[in-house]
């Protein structure tokens, strides 16, 4: 059976169901009442959030993802808003890739990249995994939000990693983004640990020490 990539993840973290569209609301509206609790004075949050989820989860499920997570808390009375989303990357299947290693498996992602995705091949980097190396690409988006009758820019970071499945010419892609794209660096550290501390493990294998 194909390993697949489990994550030893800081602070407080919630899964989001992509099974179906039912479960996607359900587990929304779950993870809102989670994290803000059930008192009236929190409805407000509660809805804002749980349509902000809805909203992410039925794109990330449209889009073919694996699995979603998002994190509240980097600590007890820290917050830290943060979304993680795994999808297999099929891109390698339209070019043949000698061997499966790492390397060779990345080398032909990255000349896929920069002839269908020149932006993204500007930025790639490859980082380190306890399996070997990674592929890296980021970007910063901005955008306008309103609220409370003012509209304000928002910058959200969007990191993307490619991994590869140790054994196998695949690719597991993980976005890791969050609304804090002011401190794009210190961002960019913390995704780059949590992908660092990340491991491929068979299913039913225990989790290592």
């Amino acid at each position: 059976m194909v390993p697949r990539l489990a994550f030893r993840l800081p602070g407080t973290w919630w899964s989001l169901d992509l099974e179906s569209p039912a479960r996607v609301e359900s587990s929304a509206k779950r993870v809102a009442a989670e994290v803000f609790g059930r008192a009236d004075e929190h409805v407000a949050e509660r809805r804002k959030m749980q349509a902000q989820l809805l909203e992410a989860a039925t794109l990330a499920r449209e889009g073919g993802a694996q699995a979603m997570m998002i994190q509240s808390e980097l600590a007890p009375g820290t917050p830290l808003s943060t979304s993680l989303v795994t999808y297999e990357d099929d891109r390698l299947r339209m070019s043949p890739t000698v061997g499966t290693a790492a390397s060779a498996v990345l080398g032909t992602l990255e000349k896929a990249l920069e002839t269908m995705d020149p932006e993204q091949f500007a930025v790639a980097t490859r980082k380190e995994n306890r399996h070997g190396d990674v592929l890296r690409t980021h970007a910063v988006v901005e955008g306008n939000q309103a609220e409370g009758g003012e509209v304000f820019t928002s910058r959200r970071i969007d990191a993307k990693y490619w991994c590869p499945v140790p054994g196998t010419k695949q690719l597991l892609l993980v976005v890791l983004s969050s609304p804090l794209g002011d401190i794009e660096h210190a961002m960019l550290s913390y995704f780059d640990a949590v992908i660092s501390a990340a491991y491929f493990e068979a299913p039913g294998q225990d989790t290592p020490a």
